[in-house]
């Protein structure tokens, strides 16, 4: 793989992987998923408390550093190139309130004594404000059991437009989570580099926002369309 490096919204030298749909974005923008970044800010600007974010999947660290602006973040990856890039994005002085913990927390049981699980973190790290999930997120839910119900973060994660997601479905909304899509457009109008032309042929991402029925935001500013159900999927909606 190649890397490279180029000045994005948070970053004066960022850190990518050549070739990639990020870097695509990163390249002709200079940021990456951007709407996304703008509607979990949002919501962590309403907490009153510490603000710790668990970055699960940093990637190169777009996220990361957005994150980094608004509290304390932990970013795990595993992947040796994306690591790589995510050291070096987030080192020093460049990110002094993120730590980078290489490991993946994918583990196929709460019993995986291979694979660490989320809920095993929490002996040694901050509990989370919010946690954003990228990778295999049945993998990563099936680790945070005792999080979702003692911690209750909120929870943001990608489904990669998935169709069936009854078990994410089941996961949550059991441990008390009111669910609601998000399709991320990979164009931003507004986008760092004030680029007019949209590249991306209308791409998107699905996601789906996870708010605890305890934790205090107010319903009427979450704009969103809420899961209706573990049938329900995004082909559904206007997107």
């Amino acid at each position: 793989m190649q890397l490279s490096s180029i000045e994005t919204r948070y970053s004066k030298n960022f850190s990518y992987i050549k070739g990639t749909k990020e870097a695509t974005n990163l390249e002709n923008y200079g940021e990456y998923k951007q709407k996304e970044i703008n509607l979990i800010a949002n919501l962590l600007q309403s907490n009153t408390g510490e603000t710790i974010i668990y970055d699960v999947g940093a990637g190169t660290g777009v996220h990361t550093m957005a994150f980094s602006k608004h509290g304390a973040v932990v970013a795990f990856e595993h992947d040796e190139e994306k690591l790589r890039c995510l050291k070096m994005n987030t080192a020093g002085k460049l990110a002094p309130n993120v730590m980078v913990i290489p490991k993946s927390l994918e583990t196929t049981n709460t019993m995986d004594k291979d694979i660490p699980n989320l809920d095993g973190q929490l002996m040694r790290l901050p509990e989370p404000t919010l946690v954003r999930v990228s990778g295999d997120t049945i993998k990563i839910l099936r680790g945070m059991t005792a999080t979702m119900m003692l911690i209750k973060p909120v929870i943001y994660i990608d489904i990669a437009n998935a169709v069936d997601i009854s078990y994410q479905y089941s996961m949550l909304v059991d441990r008390g989570y009111k669910m609601y899509w998000y399709s991320c457009p990979d164009y931003n109008v507004n986008n760092f580099k004030q680029n007019t032309f949209d590249t991306t042929l209308d791409s998107f991402h699905m996601n789906i926002l996870a708010i605890h029925e305890d934790v205090e935001i107010n319903d009427g500013g979450i704009d969103l369309p809420r899961v209706d159900g573990p049938n329900d999927n995004w082909k559904t909606l206007n997107v």
